[in-house]
């Protein structure tokens, strides 16, 4: 590719993510929303591709490739042209009930996660994938909606999590535009790539600076990670049960999907607030309770969750932060020792005891991310990141190797499904009224991952991503179930 068209190196976080992909550790991050409107609403596959063309030209990011990223020093380069053949797919869904529906979204998230990006330096990683159901008819009326699941997938290099809803922010304000008489785009299959400033990266939007301190805690934890404790009198510590080792194979990506109607996400949240947690901590208490009265203690005596922290908040104040699209975060982890383990497990037979041991474990975590909180956007790992020189050879010293973490939550927010230009003919506009979020296996990271994503006042979706092998399908379930259970029981369905 020709040397002028040359966008700029990779930011730190961007390489850890390139790094992943190029061996084939971490895919993609997806964001699915669903797209409803009334019938008729004119050629719905011509509208999708003019709205797209739109959000290509607003989005820097959806214009460049990455070059060289196999290499220490990859760099983002500008895509001649984006043919939409190659980054939008339609197809058309036979599923016809919501459980079938679910299903169906489930086998495509599973495909997508699994599939590498091609020809990286000449196409922009990233691909929408749309399916569209079935009309179905409107309760009380003679008119009938349409509801459309878009699958927008993308290199994390290129984006994070809560850049895929600003994605779809964009989309839904495109197709409202032409249905108000706005223009969207033409008939071509391309967008032509143009001069324009891609987003910075995360070191050159917020300070990081690492105390001292800091950093001395971070190499005695490596150092004693690699080598072991050095009193010889010291007892043995087992250590959390993080699942399989970290290995390569089998390549297969496990997805199960939940959907909470939304007088359980309401009513969860209004039980969260009385014990002063959040969803997202519950939502780590539920885990840790489940995998608590699965595993045997002599399998498992501890655990090491993780939560998703944006860095967004701690950008410089002249930072449009909330409608950037690149790789903005961080994390925190939990030890859940032994002594809560052990109590989940005793209480596992007794409902209230139970639950009143997810509330403290919530409000544990809840505590301790707070005081996290307070010290962003200082000591943070992601500061030490210009320390590691080679993070392809890093991660391939970790194969064979146990894994950091059990598992991470990972919440998007809230979405609002009304994000469109008012159109005056409301019986026509689009509206999103599902989001879920997902995320593709992580070869030598968390065990597995929870995510959550949901709209205003609407539809709570979790999502729950490993690689076959790590953790038993079994034990998936197992997890899955007491998540809808639990959560039904304290939104009060």
């Amino acid at each position: 590719m020709n040397e002028s068209r040359e966008i700029r190196p990779l930011g730190l976080l961007e390489v850890y993510s390139s790094s992943r992909h190029s061996l084939g550790f971490y895919r993609c991050v997806a964001n699915t929303c669903r797209y409803t409107f009334r019938t008729p609403a004119g050629d719905v596959q011509a509208d999708f591709r003019k709205g797209l063309k739109d959000v290509i030209q607003a989005l820097p990011a959806l214009q460049v490739g990455i070059r060289d990223e196999a290499s220490t020093r990859p760099v983002f380069v500008l895509a001649e042209s984006v043919k939409l053949s190659n980054h939008l797919q339609w197809r058309q869904s036979s599923a016809e009930t919501p459980d079938a529906q679910v299903d169906d979204l489930r086998k495509t998230l599973e495909w997508q996660h699994g599939k590498e990006w091609p020809d990286l330096a000449n196409r922009p990683p990233w691909t929408v994938i749309c399916s569209e159901y079935q009309s179905r008819a409107a309760t009380g009326s003679r008119e009938s909606f349409v509801d459309v699941d878009v699958t927008f997938a993308v290199h994390h290099a290129v984006a994070d999590g809560l850049s895929t809803s600003v994605f779809h922010s964009r989309l839904l304000e495109s197709l409202n535009k032409q249905l108000s008489g706005g223009s969207a785009g033409g008939e071509k299959d391309e967008a032509v790539g143009q001069e324009m400033t891609l987003d910075s990266p995360l070191e050159e939007l917020a300070s990081i600076k690492p105390s001292w301190l800091f950093l001395l805690r971070v190499l005695w934890t490596e150092f004693w990670n690699d080598a072991g404790p050095r009193n010889p009198f010291a007892a043995p510590v087992k250590p959390p049960w993080t699942g399989a080792v970290i290995s390569t194979e089998p390549q297969e990506v496990n997805i199960r999907l939940l959907q909470f109607p939304s007088e359980v996400a309401s009513g969860a949240i209004v039980q969260c607030k009385a014990h002063n947690v959040s969803l997202t901590t519950l939502v780590h208490g539920i885990v840790a309770y489940s995998f608590s009265r699965q595993l045997p203690t002599e399998a498992a005596e501890s655990f090491v969750a993780q939560t998703s922290i944006s860095f967004r908040p701690y950008m410089s104040g002249e930072t449009d932060s909330q409608n950037l699209m690149g790789t903005y975060v961080t994390s925190k982890h939990h030890l859940i020792p032994a002594s809560t383990v052990g109590a989940m497990r005793s209480a596992a037979d007794d409902q209230e005891q139970s639950t009143a041991e997810i509330w403290k474990l919530a409000s544990s975590i809840k505590t301790e991310l707070d005081q996290r909180l307070t010290t962003l956007p200082n000591d943070d790992h992601v500061g030490l990141l210009p320390y590691v020189n080679d993070w392809r050879e890093r991660w391939k010293n970790m194969l064979g190797k146990p894994r950091d973490v059990t598992w991470e939550v990972s919440n998007l927010g809230v979405m609002s499904g009304e994000l469109g230009a008012e159109t005056g003919e409301e019986a026509s506009k689009f509206e999103i009224t599902q989001t879920t979020l997902t995320q593709s296996a992580n070869v030598a990271g968390v065990g597995f991952s929870v995510n959550m994503a949901s709209m205003k006042g609407g539809v709570l979706s979790v999502s729950l991503c490993w690689q076959e092998g790590v953790v038993d399908a079994e034990v998936m379930d197992g997890v899955k179930e007491d998540l809808e259970v639990l959560l039904k029981r304290i939104g009060g369905l």
